[in-house]
């Protein structure tokens, strides 16, 4: 049984206990009450090394004629008791929050010798250091991503290696090539998870560690865009997607227009363009803004104005930027000014009232001079002859192509027929009246 970090004897407790507990048997010891007698011992065998964490023998080579009990005090807070010169087996373990603090420990083992007769008794010690090597750790250093074909360096940390054994560091790849190098470099062609082992040494045995490293491929920037978008031209009110079709090694974020931070919420219609509604519905869940990292938008464009988005796509290879500049266009609304009636022939200079954002006008005057213009103020128009004719002016614009047409009504001067009067005309007779062929 142990007490107090000793080993004792039943029979050790019956006779020798007042001993001990008047401290009287404490590393030194020096009393002569029984006799002159010597405590000696000695490491089992050929050992040079004691390890941590391994068990050893000591040889307890006293000779001392009728020893009442040995004490071994082995330094490290424990005591064992004994009351022959057998063999005695101990361990030294380092805890493992000081194995690395240096590479070895100094411990003293005392051996006590007590001769007890009648009251009182003899004792001696004899105390050795003994170093204690530490066992080694390994432990190592490395960019836990790398790029493929990029060269990585793996950093040592570990602690109690012996340098100068040739296989003092052993690292083990995936493909079971190894290196006895302390810092190596390693090349990865291919992307992918790779294992990489690194065992350490020294006299007391080895120990092994195993982290694993990614390697990626290098990223791209690429978005498809929707069909009706795709020259960078729309109008307002159109709806535009945007889908991030970068590859799988790209870590992805959007910019949009307007957002002066990373972190932006945008559930709010802008003045300027808003997210469709799913989008908006499902963004309110989220206590910030995750739009930067969807890989699908949807918007609508409310104002005329140029719109700057920005995918940018990046991994420990590199960063890309996709930039793309969408110019919104303003719908066109067209007024034709309603010409005035002519009589025999009519001059006139049309007036359109053009709205919004058009690429090109043309004026069609049938039967007038000139026929057509495709400037915005033909300037004038001349027709000769009585008639109904039809004036149009269609604005081209890349939201909408629009035609309006108003009528030119030019009257004719045909002679008027009054009829015959048959009635004989006196002074102060009633006011006659005339009849017309024609209406007017």
């Amino acid at each position: 049984m142990r007490i107090s970090g000793i080993r004792i004897s039943a029979l050790f407790l019956i006779y020798f206990l007042p001993f001990a507990m008047a401290g009287q048997t404490n590393c030194p010891c020096l009393e002569e009450a029984c006799g002159d007698i010597i405590a000696s011992f000695k490491l089992d065998g050929d050992q040079t090394v004691v390890c941590d964490g391994s068990e050893f023998s000591v040889i307890n080579n006293s000779v001392i004629p009728d020893v009442s009990y040995y004490i071994w005090d082995w330094g490290d807070g424990t005591r064992d008791s004994v009351t022959t010169t057998a063999k005695q087996k101990h361990i030294y373990n380092i805890p493992a929050d000081k194995v690395c603090q240096k590479e070895k420990s100094t411990f003293v083992i005392c051996l006590l010798a007590v001769k007890k007769c009648g009251n009182t008794y003899s004792c001696h010690s004899n105390q050795s250091p003994i170093a204690i090597l530490h066992r080694p750790i390994a432990n190592f250093e490395f960019q836990n991503t790398v790029c493929k074909g990029k060269s990585v360096t793996l950093t040592d940390k570990s602690c109690n290696v012996k340098s100068s054994l040739s296989d003092a560091y052993t690292w083990t790849f995936h493909d079971g090539t190894t290196s006895t190098q302390k810092n190596p470099s390693r090349i990865y062609n291919a992307p992918g998870t790779y294992n990489i082992t690194l065992t350490v040494k020294n006299d007391c045995g080895t120990h092994s560690i195993t982290n694993s490293i990614m390697v990626v491929d290098y990223p791209d920037a690429k978005v498809n865009i929707s069909q009706s978008a795709r020259d960078s031209m729309v109008c307002v009110g159109d709806t535009i997607t945007l889908i991030d079709t970068s590859n799988v090694w790209s870590f992805t974020t959007w910019t949009f227009p307007g957002s002066s931070t990373f972190f932006k919420n945008v559930l709010n219609d802008t003045l300027d363009w808003k997210l469709e509604k799913k989008l908006r519905n499902k963004e309110k869940v989220f206590p910030i803004d995750t739009l930067p990292f969807l890989d699908t938008i949807t918007f609508i464009v409310l104002k005329k104005g140029t719109y700057k988005f920005v995918l940018t796509s990046g991994n420990v290879c590199e960063t890309l930027k996709w930039v793309w500049n969408l110019k919104v266009f303003e719908r066109p609304t067209v007024s034709l000014e309603v010409p005035p009636t002519g009589c025999e022939t009519a001059s006139l200079k049309p007036k359109v009232t053009i709205n919004g954002d058009y690429t090109g006008v043309l004026w069609a005057f049938p039967g007038g001079t000139p026929e057509s213009s495709n400037t915005p103020d033909p300037g004038t128009v001349n027709y000769s002859a009585p008639g109904i004719y039809p004036i149009s002016v269609t604005v081209y614009s890349l939201c909408d192509t629009l035609t309006v047409t108003q009528n030119l009504v030019v009257n004719s001067r045909d002679p008027v027929q009054i009829q015959e009067v048959t009635q004989s005309i006196c002074s102060g007779t009633s006011p006659l009246t005339l009849l017309a062929d024609r209406p007017g």
